[in-house]
This record gives C-alpha cells, structure tokens and sequence, in this order.
C-alpha cells in the first residue's frame, strides 16, 4: 500500500461480525497522522455511525477524514504527468451525511462489500495513499517494533530473534535497513564467524541510511542472539562462544546427598585453546511429588502413596515386606486394616538411619475411608462402624424412632443414638382426590396455552434485540482501533 519504498500508506480495517474498526498508518506518514487523531476519528466519525447501523455513511466520513488530513501529502510527480485535483467537501458533524452514489455491486457480492469497493476506487490514486477496506473478516493486528538502535556498536541479545522487526535509529528514529549475509561478512571477527558457523550465535547488521554518510569508522551496528550458551563456552582469549566441552569420564557419580564429578575435555575452535578440567555434578534431585519423612517413628496421611525420602539422608525409603509389618502392628491397626479404612507401610531407611531406634522403621498409615468409619475413643483408631435401624414407624398421628448404633470391631466400645422420624402428611379424603384431579387438568390446559403465549413473547424478544454498547480501544505502533 502507498508508494514502493516510501512507506506512506493506510490501511482501514472493517471487521462487522466482531464489530472492530482498525486503521494502520505507515511510517513516514506517522506525523501526519499520529495515534491521537486516528483514535479521534474512529470514536467522532466512524464509531457513532456503526453504532446505528449506518456503515456506509461511517466509511464515509472517516475516509473523508482521512483525506483532509493527508491533503498536505504529495508524493513526487513525473514530469509532464499532471495530478488530476481531487476535491472532497468535509462533512460537518452537525449536518448528515448526503447521500453517496456507490457504483452497483455484482449479484453475488454483498451490500456492504459493494459500498466499501466505491469508496476504495477514488481514493487509489489520492496522495500515493490507498485505503483499503475489508468488511466481514477477522481483525488481524500487525505488531510494530518501536525498539532504537544506536547507528553504530555492537549488541548481544540472549535468544534467536526469529523474524526480526525493523530496528530504528536512535539518533534520527529513522527505519533501519538490515544488511545481507554477504555484506555483514566483512564486519565480523574471526572469532564471530567461527561462532556463526558453529551455531551458537547469530549476526545481524543493520544500517541507518539517513545517518549513514555523517557516520565514520564502522557505520552499522551490529547485534549478536546468544543461541547456545550452555553447550558452548565463552574463550578467554577469542572472547566469543567458541569453545566446545566433551565429557572424557565420570570420575565419582553424584548421589542423593554428595556432588559428583567428571572430566571435561574444552577446545576452542578458533584459536589454539585447548585443555581437560574437572568439574562438579548436582545431586541426584527428587521428583517435585517426593515427600520427607524421618527414619523412624509413626506418621498419617490422608490420600494415596507418594515417593519417599529419608529427612536425614536424602535417599529414597524402601518399602517393607507385609508380612514381617504385621508384627509391628497394634491390634486397632490390624483391625483398621483388616476393615479397608486404612493402609499401612513400613519404610526403612536403606543407609541405617534407623539403627539409633529399637523400633527400626517408619510406620506411616494412609486413611482411605474416613467416611463410612469413625475414631474408636478407646482404641484411638478408625474402627467404628455405624449401623441403623428403625424400632417405630412414623405414622399420621406420631413420631417414629430410628437407633442408631456405633460398634467398634476391635474393643467393647457400642453407643446408640435415638433420632425422631416426622409424622406422615394425612391422606386426603376422596372429595379432596376428585377436586385435585379436576384442578390438575384445567392447569394443564392453561399452562400450554400460557406456554404457547411465552415462546411467542420470546420469539418476538429475540428478534429485536441484537444492540450492544461501543468500547474504545487502540493498537500498538501507528494507527489506533477500537470497538462499536
């Protein structure tokens, strides 16, 4: 859009179904129309038409807007070719918009899209400016990069830029243009091109064309994206990620709690650098779901088995045989057991953590059922089961009883617990069961015609409300966009 190399269009953005205008402005016509006034004329011009519907006479207004604007804008003309003048009355807020002859839009082109293609034609050749309309398509918002680059020096930058944006010139805030592979070539070092090909960095230059013949020495600038600073290594000497490690040996393994070690073979392959060093290996890590319990002793936990670590040394627990647990067991735990309300295991500590105790392991009980099964105040435990049992039925005139009885399975432990039933609602008599049923069917018969009545209301309702309230709203870089 707009002249080829000068940057100087305009593009409107029309988005009906998701009710968004955008207008995108280039870059060398940013101070003709700066953010400000392009957010004015979306919320005076064209954002109060849309609202009412009248999407012909807000495309209107705000290209007519536009064009006033950028009336102070000629691109250069050939000589001998005359500029046609173009004259395009301002339309007053206070007055409506006249009527506009749109020229007749093919039969299988929409309205709207017809109207939009009448407006876009006269402005074609307006300034070097073309105003492009889309009416029903997604709003699509174009990133702009407002990042400043002095016009010379060097830059690192800490991952791949990917499609890098246009820098701008610090000085004159002028587009910069990046340079080819081939012309950056002799601005680079030796050892900047060994990293280039070596894949740890890039290089990219980039040059200010306005501020480039005040320029003396180097007259880019040139930035590095680190890419790979973990399998290379800065040289001392070359001063760039030149140097590659490769492992010779593992000289102590890394555990739990101790560090490991290993050889390490450095070369640089730009200069002559080259060496075997040693260095250090973290401890093993623990998953992030492990959990750190002591050596010995008795600990409960509500919900299911998760990895587990010795508090004192770090190493994973190991799980003991079932058989030899029971032993360790009280009488409520095996009973607890034995009724599914809760699992016990045995951790033992496979560095001898737990030779300090006479009990030698860890019991951990993991409660499954606390629902269906209670706390024995006796055994101290979840061995109490709770049963009921109606001893009097509730009828018209009284009060039903129902028992309750709380039973421990491992001890003596029984309590009972009487709760009263509600009387049941009299039975109606049979003139009452004869007037119920005669009133039943008359409501019957009145609530489909009152439901026929509501789904016509409602019918009606839907059709006419389709309306929402505008909310403002700007884009990134020139231009600005918002909602109606």
């Amino acid at each position: 859009m707009g002249k080829k190399g000068q940057d100087n269009g305009v593009l409107l953005l029309i988005s009906q179904r998701e009710r968004r205008v955008e207008i995108e402005t280039g870059y060398s016509i940013e101070s003709i129309l700066p953010d400000a006034r392009v957010s004015k004329i979306i919320q005076q011009e064209i954002a109060p038409r849309f609202k009412q519907g009248d999407f012909n006479g807000g495309t209107l207004a705000g290209t007519q807007a536009l064009v006033m604007d950028l009336s102070a804008y000629q691109p250069p003309t050939p000589a001998g070719v005359p500029t046609p003048p173009v004259s395009i009355p301002a339309t007053p807020a206070s007055v409506p918009t006249p009527p506009v002859s749109i020229p007749a839009a093919p039969a299988s082109v929409p309205t709207t899209t017809a109207s939009v293609v009448g407006v876009v034609y006269p402005l074609a050749g307006v300034g070097g400016v073309l105003v492009l309309i889309l009416g029903t398509v997604a709003y699509v918002r174009r990133p702009r990069s407002g990042i400043l680059l002095e016009p010379t020096g060097r830059a690192r930058i800490e991952g791949d830029s990917g499609d890098t944006h246009p820098w701008h010139c610090a000085t004159c805030k002028k587009r910069m243009q990046k340079l080819d592979a081939i012309a950056l070539q002799p601005y680079l070092s030796q050892a900047e091109q060994v990293a280039q090909k070596l894949g740890s960095v890039r290089f990219e230059g980039w040059q200010c064309l306005k501020c480039y013949p005040q320029l003396t020495g180097q007259t880019i600038h040139i930035c590095a994206y680190i890419l790979d600073s973990q399998q290379f290594n800065t040289c001392l000497t070359c001063q760039e990620l030149t140097v590659t490690q490769t492992i010779k040996a593992i000289l102590e393994q890394p555990t739990w709690n101790r560090e490991g070690k290993q050889l390490v073979a450095k070369e640089c392959h730009c200069c002559s650098y080259n060496e075997e060093v040693k260095e250090t290996l973290p401890c093993l890590t623990p998953s992030r779901h492990t959990v750190f319990i002591e050596p010995t002793g008795r600990s409960r936990v509500i919900g299911s088995t998760r990895p587990t670590h010795c508090a004192d040394c770090r190493y994973p627990m190991q799980q003991m045989d079932w058989n030899i647990l029971q032993f360790h067991l009280r009488k409520p735990e095996r009973a607890a057991q034995n009724l599914g309300s809760v699992k016990f295991i045995g951790w033992q500590c496979p560095n001898g953590c737990q030779q300090t105790s006479s009990l030698g392991i860890h019991i951990r009980a993991y409660i499954l059922n606390s629902r269906q099964f209670s706390t024995c105040p006796t055994c101290h435990e979840l061995t109490v089961q709770c049963t009921s049992q109606v001893t009097r039925s509730a009828t018209e005139y009284s009060q039903g009883i129902r028992l309750f009885t709380h039973n421990c399975h491992c001890c003596s432990y029984q309590r009972q617990i009487e709760t009263k039933i509600p009387r049941l609602p009299p039975r109606p008599s049979s003139t009452q069961r004869n007037s119920v049923r005669r009133s039943s069917t008359s409501w019957i018969s009145n609530s489909s015609t009152s439901t026929f009545d509501t789904s016509s209301s409602s019918c009606s309702y839907d059709s006419s409300s389709s309306s929402s309230d505008f909310g403002g709203g700007s884009s990134d870089g020139g231009g600005a966009g918002g909602s109606w």
